[in-house]
């Protein structure tokens, strides 16, 4: 399996970076691939799905919050609207600019070229248009904020406090004033380290992860001197997803036909202590298996099958289960008839992945139900 992580972060993750460096794949297109990433790493093949042991989406956070590798649809980001003859890169980043410069803010220099309505450069990345009434601006919004000051670089506090509340001012005041030798005014990444632009901020941002959060246990895994297979046992380990017996109960049929028990009865309600509930229901199976005299290997003999009547009053249900095993669909079927073998009922009904046993025992269970609400209860 850690073979299998391995090709998976090497290939089918990496090819589609080129090409989203400057288009935007459909997402069909990305959910396909991750799709069949999901199935290679668990080892599902078209005829049989294995328990994803891992959700996908602990497996695509980053390795020191507890993750395996990154995913690509978060990088695989929408954009917006442009001129029709722009080109297509410009297009794009016009469409995320709303969202880019919302993570931006100035570093004050001298101040004479950054909006001093339009810019984030305050302590809290706050646009000062959003703060005030757009019909107090609407004849200065080209002014910059070296026109706020005055000729001894110190804040001209009466133009201030003449277009902006009293409360602004005091937040403007308490920061630097620009001045003209302290250089060009500088924009800065807000979620970079130092205001440093980077590949990894901007993965962090889309996902609204927190850089400065570092579980030492994780990365203590990922960065030990052992080998890859080790690491990644230990990584399973950790999220508690080896296949013990406990958690293949958890992964059985069982909770399967549970789960979809309860998309088609509100009723239904799960067992409190779901690996008790499976143990007994096996225990059972087998000691009902146990009463079944086998027969002699030397032992060979005919018989005779036909369809026994039966006494007036009574009635007899067939039923059946299958499984089809390119899906894993399963479903059943059945028949009631009467003392003399005529039709009464028929029925089928869709189970979804389940194994043949339970199949099996859905369409028994099902067939009961049916002769109960008849009004039968001389059943074979």
């Amino acid at each position: 399996m850690a073979g299998r992580a391995t090709l998976i972060q090497s290939v089918t993750s990496t090819m589609p970076l080129y090409h989203m460096q400057h288009s935007m794949l459909p997402k069909g297109t990305i959910n396909r691939i991750e799709k069949l990433e999901r199935a290679f790493l668990w080892g599902s093949t078209p005829g049989r799905r294995n328990a994803h042991q891992i959700s996908w989406n602990k497996i695509c956070m980053p390795k020191h919050l507890g993750g395996g590798k990154y995913g690509i649809e978060n990088l695989n980001q929408d954009m917006g609207k442009s001129m029709p003859n722009d080109s297509r890169l410009w297009k794009d980043l016009n469409k995320i600019w709303s969202e880019f410069s919302q993570l931006t803010f100035w570093e004050i220099g001298n101040g004479s070229s950054t909006s001093f309505w339009n810019s984030r450069w305050l302590p809290l990345s706050q646009v000062l248009s959003e703060l005030v009434e757009p019909n107090a601006i609407s004849s200065i919004r080209n002014e910059v904020i070296r026109e706020f000051t005055t000729e001894h670089a110190q804040w001209n506090t009466q133009k201030l406090r003449s277009v902006l509340p009293i409360e602004i001012v005091n937040k403007i005041t308490e920061s630097c004033p620009p001045a003209p030798d302290c250089g060009q005014d500088v924009i800065r990444w807000l979620p970079g380290k130092d205001g440093c632009f980077s590949t990894k901020s901007v993965y962090y941002a889309i996902r609204n992860l927190n850089q400065s959060v570092n579980n030492s246990q994780w990365s203590s895994i990922w960065k030990g001197n052992m080998l890859y297979r080790n690491k990644f046992f230990l990584w399973r380990l950790r999220h508690e997803s080896l296949p013990t017996r406990s958690r293949i109960a958890q992964w059985s049929s069982s909770n399967l036909l549970w789960r979809n028990k309860k998309l088609h009865a509100e009723e239904f309600t799960f067992p409190n202590d779901p690996i008790k509930t499976i143990t007994c229901l096996a225990q059972i199976q087998m000691e009902a298996w146990g009463s079944v005299e086998p027969s002699s290997p030397n032992s060979t003999h005919l018989a005779l099958l036909s369809w026994p009547k039966l006494k007036e009053g009574w009635i007899n249900i067939n039923t059946d289960g299958a499984v089809c095993r390119r899906t894993m669909i399963a479903g059943c079927g059945g028949f009631v008839r009467d003392h003399e073998g005529q039709w009464i009922q028929g029925f089928t009904f869709k189970i979804r992945l389940a194994s043949p046993l339970c199949a099996e025992l859905w369409g028994l269970s099902i067939g009961l139900q049916r002769a109960w609400e008849l009004g039968f209860r001389r059943i074979i």
